[in-house]
């Protein structure tokens, strides 16, 4: 399969892992390292991270529901990260055409 036909599957798997997540009858348990799984695979679209977070709240056991929110916390923070990362680079860049100057690498 070339990468175009890669993506393309991958897309699929995603979109019916999400579906599955998302409306299917699995566990709680289940579905929060589903959830998680998606988000981590690049999948950050508010209604996953609620749903994850909502999921993650109604787990019985609270190792397991501690661990779920520690999980989910290192992915808001992974993209809080990202989000930061990325506008600070659009400043610096905005910033070096301001003044004429090439961005640094």
């Amino acid at each position: 399969m070339n990468r175009d036909e890669l993506l393309a599957l991958r897309e699929q798997i995603v979109d019916t892992t999400r579906q599955l997540a998302l409306d299917g009858n699995a566990s709680a348990e289940d579905k929060i390292d589903i959830l998680i799984g998606l988000i981590h695979s690049g999948d950050s679209s508010p209604e996953l991270f609620h749903r994850a977070y909502e999921t993650a709240s109604s787990l019985e056991s609270d190792d397991k529901k501690m661990d779920a929110m520690l999980d989910l916390l290192y992915e808001v923070d992974a993209r809080i990260s990202a989000s930061d990362t990325e506008n600070a680079s659009q400043g610096q860049t905005a910033e070096a055409a301001e003044s004429g100057d090439q961005p640094s690498a």
